[in-house]
C-alpha cells in the first residue's frame, strides 16, 4: 500500500474478505434458484458432462488431475502462499506466536470453504447454461473461457440493481488483496535487502518517500501485467496454481532447508534454490508449449440460442458479434489432442510444481552445503529450527539453559534478590541515589 504499511493492508483485506465472500455466495444462490426452476437432475447433468470425477487415484504424475495431484501438489502449492514475504510479515506483525498459530487456524475452514464455493460456482453455471441449451463460449457470445462467469451476471443479474456491482466488488477485491500485499512485501524488501546502504545516510522521512516510490513503480508494473493477461487463452486458475507452485515451491524448500538441517549455510541455500527456479520454470514454459494438452470437456449445447443476445448488446463487458454458428476456435474442445511431448517432464501435471521446486531446494541446498563446508562454525540457532531438529543444534545457550535447570533451589536467587533486580531495572535513580549514599558513608 501507498500510505499505512501492513496495518492499512491487513485492514483493507478483512474488508475485502467480506466483499469476496458476499458477492460469491449472492452469485451462488442465484445460479441455484435459476436451476431449480428446471425439471431436468442436476446430478445427471454434472455426471453426464464428467464435470466431477472422485475416482482417479492415477499414480502417473503426468494426469493432470487426480486425487494425489490435488491432494498432495495441491498442498505444496497453498504452502507457497504461507511461506511467502506478505504472509511472513503479516505473521511477524502480530503481538505472540499463539496469535500467528490461531491465525492459521483460523485460515484452515475458510480456504475450504472458499475453495467449496469456487468449484459450486463452476459446477451450478455449467448446469445452468446446460439447460438452456446454449453454451456461450460455444455460440461465441464470449471470447474466452475467463469471461463465463462475467457474462452469467450481466445475463441473468441485470434486472436486479445493485447485484451486478457486486461481483465486480467481488473481482476486484480478490486481485486487490492480494496485489496489496505483495506490492506491499516488494517495497519493504527492496528498501530494507537492496538499499539499506544506500540509504544509510537517509532520514526516516527520506527512507519513508523511497518506500512509496518503489511502491508506484511496483504498482505500474503490476497494472502492466494485468493489461497482458487478458491475451491469455486458458484457464486463469490453471495458469495462476502453476505460477504458485513454480515460482513458490522453491522458496517453501527454502523455509524448510533452513528449519530442517542446522548444517545448512548460506551457498547452499543460495545456489540451490535458484537452481530449483530455474528447473521449476523450464518445466513450467516448456510444458505450456510443448507439453501434452489437457483433455477438452464435452461442450454445451448451442441448439437453443437465438441469433442476437439483446440483453447483453448494450453492455460494454462484451463487444463481439453474436453467432449461432459454432465458430472454429471452440471445435477444438471436442479434440483429444493428448499426444505426450517428446521429453516426458514437460507432461508434468502443473500440480506438482510446487512439490517439485521444495523437493529440488532441499536436495540441492543439503548437497552443496555439504559439498562447501557445512556451517563452518556458525551453528544455526535452536529458536530457528523446528522442535524435532533441535537435539542436532545445541549450542552453549543451550547447555547454560540445561544447567540452570539441574541447578538444586537453594542455590536459586532469592525472592529478595530478585525483587532488588526489579527495582534497579525499574527505578534506576532510585537505585543510583542509595548507591551514592553508600559511598559517601564510607
Amino acid at each position: 500500500m501507498y500510505a499505512g504499511g501492513i496495518k492499512s493492508v491487513v485492514w483493507t483485506d478483512v474488508f475485502q474478505c467480506f466483499i469476496i465472500f458476499g458477492g460469491t455466495i449472492a452469485i451462488l444462490i442465484k445460479e441455484i434458484l435459476e436451476i431449480s426452476n428446471s425439471d431436468e437432475d442436476f446430478g445427471k447433468i454434472i455426471n453426464d458432462g464428467k464435470r466431477l470425477i472422485f475416482d482417479d487415484f492415477s499414480p502417473d504424475p503426468r494426469v493432470r488431475h487426480t486425487v494425489w495431484s490435488l491432494s498432495v501438489g495441491g498442498f505444496f502449492v497453498w504452502l507457497s502462499s504461507w511461506c511467502s514475504q506478505s504472509s511472513i510479515q503479516r505473521i511477524s506483525s502480530l503481538k505472540a506466536k499463539t496469535s500467528a498459530g490461531c491465525a492459521f487456524i483460523i485460515t484452515i475452514p475458510f480456504s475450504i470453504v472458499y475453495g467449496g464455493l469456487m468449484g459450486s460456482l463452476g459446477l451450478v453455471l455449467y448446469a445452468y447454461y446446460n439447460q438452456k441449451k446454449c453454451g456461450p463460449l460455444e455460440a461465441g457470445y464470449v471470447n474466452n473461457a475467463n469471461q463465463l462467469m462475467p457474462y452469467f451476471v450481466f445475463d441473468v443479474m441485470h434486472d436486479y440493481p445493485g447485484l451486478p456491482g457486486i461481483y465486480i466488488s467481488a473481482l476486484f477485491s480478490g486481485s486487490l488483496s492480494t496485489v496489496s500485499s505483495g506490492i506491499n512485501s516488494l517495497a519493504a524488501n527492496t528498501v530494507e535487502d537492496l538499499l539499506k546502504h544506500r540509504l544509510a545516510n537517509f532520514s526516516k522521512f527520506q527512507i519513508t518517500l523511497v518506500a512509496k516510490f518503489t511502491v508506484v513503480i511496483f504498482g505500474g508494473i503490476a497494472i502492466g501485467i494485468a493489461y497482458l493477461a487478458q491475451t491469455v487463452p486458458g484457464p486463469v486458475t490453471q495458469i495462476s496454481l502453476a505460477t504458485f507452485g513454480a515460482c513458490g515451491g522453491p522458496l517453501t524448500g527454502l523455509f524448510f532447508l533452513g528449519a530442517l538441517f542446522p548444517f545448512a549455510n548460506w551457498i547452499g541455500a543460495l545456489v540451490g534454490s535458484v537452481l530449483a527456479f530455474a528447473i521449476n520454470m523450464w518445466l513450467s514454459i516448456g510444458g505450456t508449449l510443448y507439453g501434452k494438452k489437457s483433455p477438452k470437456l464435452e461442450p454445451n449445447p448451442i441448439s437453443g440460442c437465438s441469433a442476437k443476445n439483446d440483453t447483453l448488446n448494450s453492455t460494454y463487458l462484451f463487444t463481439t458479434e453474436f453467432s449461432t454458428t459454432l465458430p472454429t476456435s471452440t471445435l477444438s474442445m471436442t479434440s483429444n489432442n493428448n499426444d505426450g511431448s517428446a521429453f516426458p517432464l514437460y507432461d508434468l501435471s502443473y500440480m506438482w510444481y510446487g512439490l517439485t521446486g521444495f523437493l529440488l531446494t532441499i536436495v540441492f541446498g543439503v548437497i552443496i552445503s555439504c559439498a562447501t563446508g557445512r556451517d563452518k562454525g556458525n551453528k544455526t540457532e535452536a529458536k530457528y529450527l523446528f522442535t524435532f531438529c533441535r537435539r542436532f543444534a545445541k549450542d552453549e545457550h543451550d547447555e547454560n539453559k540445561y544447567l540452570a535447570s539441574k541447578t538444586p533451589r537453594k542455590e536459586l536467587a532469592s525472592f529478595d534478590n530478585v525483587l532488588s533486580g526489579y527495582k534497579e531495572e525499574r527505578f534506576p535513580e532510585e537505585t543510583q541515589n542509595r548507591q551514592n549514599h553508600v559511598i559517601e558513608k564510607f
